[in-house]
């Protein structure tokens, strides 16, 4: 057995005894192979940092223009950013949305979507048409390759952190009834259809939609 064999057991077993699931060992790995004299002990020091990092780089921003009475003008949305944790957050982070939950979401973003979705039901008689979530990060990758352009690069996007929504059954159409009943009342609830992602924006997208937090509004 080699050397780097004997060392990829071991961080295996490593790995096991801490608890995998937030951790990224795919990087790890990678750094320990590349090494001519890989030092284990420091190696994984290094990494488990990283695997670590708390999720705070998800602050939402508070729509410009809109003052919550609408999800249309500019500046509304997250910016994508880079979050070690992106795609990789725990069950204990996520919640299942209640009228889909197959579907999971940060629990503050579900929080506020079953009271929007409350208000939309009392309007259409149907719950909102979920078509993806949080998306985790070989889901992302899985995205992009499918979708290319229309997907974020894998580890930046906001459904990766759990605020972000596709949603179908009109929904994704701008100018529909449905659409434009999200557009008027989705951000009292801290929901928003982001700048880019609206009609003549750079990547116009009527299907997506991202929790920038409620601001107070109840």
């Amino acid at each position: 057995m080699t050397y780097i064999a004997l060392l990829i057991i071991l961080t295996g077993l490593y790995l096991i005894d801490s608890g995998v699931k937030n951790r990224a060992p795919i990087g790890f790995l990678t750094a320990l192979i590349s090494s001519d004299k890989p030092d284990l002990a420091k190696t994984l020091a290094e990494y488990n940092g990283k695997w670590t990092t708390p999720l705070g780089e998800s602050t939402p921003t508070t729509p410009v223009g809109s003052e919550f009475g609408g999800s249309r003008g500019p500046g509304v949305g997250l910016a994508p950013q880079a979050n070690p944790r992106n795609g990789r957050l725990s069950g204990s982070e996520l919640m299942a949305i209640p009228f889909a939950p197959t579907h999971r979401l940060a629990p503050q973003a579900v929080t506020a979507l079953v009271q929007m979705n409350n208000g939309y039901k009392s309007r259409f008689g149907n719950n909102i048409f979920i078509t993806d979530a949080y998306r985790d990060y070989l889901g992302q990758v899985a995205a992009k390759a499918a979708k290319g352009d229309l997907a974020a690069t894998p580890g930046t996007s906001n459904h990766g952190l759990g605020l972000a929504l596709d949603l179908g059954a009109g929904i994704n159409s701008f100018g529909t009834a449905q659409y434009n009943w999200m557009a008027d009342n989705a951000a009292k609830y801290g929901w928003v259809n982001p700048s880019w992602a609206q009609q003549g924006g750079s990547k116009p997208e009527p299907w997506h939609w991202e929790f920038v937090g409620t601001g107070g509004v109840s």
